[in-house]
């Protein structure tokens, strides 16, 4: 059974259908199933593409439909959706204003075609890439003794004109 809308896509995981993997989403990656057929287009991290262009990742038929519709990328908040297009891009039946944050089960209109935004949980666990990115900063010797770990290296000494001195 064929779609009313034609779809055609430029990725190489033609084979790979929605369902949901065994890492979060930050492994994982999200993926935007088609809502008539199911495909599922997964998001690589450089982002995917809408449009009727075809150079776009998924290329979407219609008059309504500009040749670079839309994009999904990665970002610090999760998955956006960015609409570059002159006639909009909707999420949930409302149009997007320059970018917006997609969640889990998120509808998004691209002309007439509709797909369904997926993404495995997130987690509140603390991203390994950017802890290297941004080390602990040295905590006061007084607090790392209260813990029993205090840091040679650092040491607060209080300011001389804050204390008092008796005659």
């Amino acid at each position: 059974m064929h779609s009313p809308h034609a779809f055609a896509t430029n990725s190489h995981d033609d084979d790979q259908q929605s369902g949901g993997g065994d890492t979060p989403a930050a492994e994982s990656g999200g993926r935007l199933v088609e809502a008539h057929g199911g495909r599922a287009h997964p998001i690589p991290d450089l982002g995917l593409t809408l449009g009727r262009d075809p150079a776009c990742d998924v290329v979407v038929e219609g008059a309504e439909v500009s040749r670079r519709h839309a994009v999904i990328k990665r970002t610090l908040f999760g998955y956006s959706v960015s609409d570059t297009s002159t006639n909009g891009t909707y999420v949930n039946g409302r149009r997007v204003e320059g970018a917006q944050v997609l969640g889990p089960d998120d509808e998004l209109r691209v002309g007439e075609a509709r797909f369904r935004f997926e993404a495995d949980p997130g987690t509140f666990e603390r991203a390994a890439d950017l802890l290297r990115a941004f080390p602990p900063a040295p905590r006061p010797a007084s607090e790392a003794e209260d813990e029993g770990e205090a840091d040679p290296a650092v040491t607060l000494v209080p300011d001389e004109s804050a204390v008092r001195q008796e005659s």
